[in-house]
């Protein structure tokens, strides 16, 4: 998780031209929801190719987990993922 949220940040900081990161993390019964949003200059989602590492690294570690994780973005809007992970 803690892989993830920093993969998630260091994004933000890297590309969205940001000046607020908000992280949230919520435990339900059995599942860890972690959402990371910014307020940037957002992007284009279809742009993600497999020459994004980051999140290719991102979606690798979530499914070795059986989690789950989208990326909504908007040019102009800022971006937010969503992460939820099962507690075994």
């Amino acid at each position: 998780m803690f892989r993830l949220v920093q993969e998630s940040v260091q994004n933000a900081i890297k590309h969205a031209k940001t000046a607020e990161i908000i992280v949230n993390v919520e435990q339900a019964s059995d599942v860890i929801h972690i959402h990371v949003r910014d307020y940037g200059i957002g992007f284009e989602p279809s742009a993600i190719g497999e020459e994004s590492f980051g999140i290719v690294g991102m979606r690798e570690r979530i499914e070795l987990v059986n989690g789950s994780i989208t990326i909504d973005s908007e040019v102009g809007k800022g971006t937010v993922v969503r992460m939820s992970i099962p507690i075994p």
